[in-house]
């Protein structure tokens, strides 16, 4: 069992979109994606490469940098938490 003691501060659904892909990010907090439909792959620093579809979960941790990449106009839909 793993209980998170975290405080949720945002949680949206993100379409498709070009700019997680062209850059590489971060973010101060962890990321828990959850791809809703589609198929994206995400890519670190390092060049390594996690590829989701539709109901895989992918935990990012704080200050790691990565990038979303997906087709352009894909069906892609992430829930961000």
């Amino acid at each position: 069992m793993f209980v998170c003691k975290s405080k949720i501060e945002n949680m949206v659904v993100l379409l498709n979109g070009t700019f997680w892909s062209e850059n590489l990010h971060s973010d101060t907090k962890h990321e828990l994606l959850h791809v809703l439909s589609g198929h994206m792959t995400i890519e670190c620093a390092d060049g390594r490469k996690f590829p989701l579809q539709s109901g895989d979960i992918l935990l990012i941790p704080a200050n790691w940098e990565h990038r979303d990449i997906s087709k352009p106009n894909s069906e892609l839909k992430l829930q961000l938490i």
